[in-house]
Parts: structure tokens; C-alpha cells; sequence
């Protein structure tokens, strides 16, 4: 994994075609079974995460939320 974080870190830092910077990225952690993983860089004061799973206990979606508080 710590390589991964490695290539997380530079596609974030190397930006996209127009010299962008990108908020997040895609690393494949396991190419067999199609397994990848999405990175996001974040800042706010607060984060939280949920997941929709299937009775058998399959996730379905994943959802990350962000937010400062206001002042």
C-alpha cells in the first residue's frame, strides 16, 4: 500500500492534460479481480462515511461526505 500512496500522491501533485490539478485518484489494487480503489484529497474540519450494503453483505455504494464548520 505504501507504494500505492506513493502514486496517489503524484497523480494528485502532476495534474491533468491542461496542467490542472486533479482531486483524486484511481490506483487498480487488485487487476485479477478488478479491484480498485479511489483516493480524494481532503481539508475540512470534519468527515464521516457510510455504505449501502446488500443483505448479504455486499457494498453497493460508498458514500464520503466533507465539511468545515462555519464560524
Amino acid at each position: 500500500m505504501p507504494n500505492d500512496l506513493r502514486e496517489v500522491k503524484r497523480i494528485i501533485a502532476a495534474g491533468d492534460g491542461q496542467s490542472r490539478r486533479v482531486n483524486y485518484a484511481e490506483i487498480v489494487t487488485d487487476p485479477d479481480r478488478g479491484g480498485n480503489a479511489l483516493f480524494f484529497a481532503v481539508n475540512e474540519e470534519e468527515r464521516d462515511g457510510y455504505e449501502a450494503l446488500e443483505e448479504d453483505g455486499t457494498v453497493v455504494c460508498l458514500a464520503f461526505i466533507a465539511y468545515d464548520f462555519a464560524y
